[in-house]
């Protein structure tokens, strides 16, 4: 969702862990993690388009992120943003200081 994110809450219960924020912007963001039991990943979408489900294939996203790694190597260029690397180093810092692991 970017960067700019304000408060963060964290909530863990039965095999879930839940983290929600909001942005300085307005925008809302909540992650809900199953850990109990073989589930698929996904998330589903509300924007201003529509609603979005979507089922994540870990397979597929590991191969993509290992492309971005071998790029990465053979030209040291980072494909994110340092300032957005920084914001996400921030936000899961701050979810790990509500309470999350």
């Amino acid at each position: 969702l970017g960067p700019g994110h304000g408060k963060i809450s964290y909530a863990k219960a039965n095999g879930a862990e839940a983290v929600s924020a909001a942005w300085n912007r307005g925008a809302l963001g909540t992650v809900l993690s199953l850990s109990q039991g073989t589930k698929p990943s996904g998330f589903t979408y509300l924007g201003e388009k529509g609603v979005r489900h979507c089922i994540l294939d870990g397979t597929y996203g590991y191969r993509e992120l290992m492309k971005q790694i071998v790029a990465f190597f053979q030209t040291r260029r980072s494909p994110v943003a340092i300032a957005e690397t920084i914001e996400t180093i921030r936000f899961i810092e701050e979810v790990n200081a509500a309470g999350g692991a």
